[in-house]
């Protein structure tokens, strides 16, 4: 697979890693790959629960977070 997009890492960190027998390119890519499912979930997540949000935050907005007749700071 080619890369499609310009890719820069510090030249000093790689040669880092591959002095201690890091495959680089994969640990990256492995990398990469947990990073955009984990975005993926989130987003999905969000989603999914976005009319709760908004619904929570107008309760907010309106009536102040829950709990705040009951602080005792600031």
């Amino acid at each position: 697979m080619e890369a499609t997009s310009k890719l820069e890492l510090d030249a000093a960190l790689v040669a880092e890693a591959e002095a201690l027998e890091v495959d680089v390119p994969r640990e990256l890519e492995a990398h990469l790959r947990r990073l955009v499912e984990k975005r993926r979930i989130a987003r999905a997540w969000e989603e999914e629960h976005r009319e709760a949000i908004q619904r929570f935050n107008e309760r907010i907005e309106k009536f102040g977070p829950i709990g705040e007749e009951y602080r005792r700071y600031g």
